[in-house]
């Protein structure tokens, strides 16, 4: 079990050169793992927020030239009918 000294020991706290580079090089693995992280919860969730308006887009699109083609069936018969 680690006391407080040990503690002290892995991180010390005065003013050195190399107690400074031990701090920089654990607060850059610190911030590269949030920055992982947010990068991955980031692209995750931009691929699903996507994906749903596209989808609606399509639907929307065949839907537009269903009501069209129906429209223009209905308007070539009735066309036709009172000639």
């Amino acid at each position: 079990m680690k006391t407080n000294n040990d503690f002290k020991s892995f991180y010390p706290v005065d003013e050195s050169a190399k107690t400074n580079i031990h701090y920089d090089l654990v607060a850059s693995k610190f911030m590269t793992g949030i920055e992982n992280h947010q990068r991955t919860r980031y692209n995750n969730s931009a691929s699903n927020n996507a994906i749903l308006p596209l989808i609606g887009a399509i639907i929307q699109i065949i839907l537009g030239l269903l009501i069209f083609i129906i429209a223009s069936v209905f308007h070539l018969f009735k066309s036709t009918k009172q000639s």
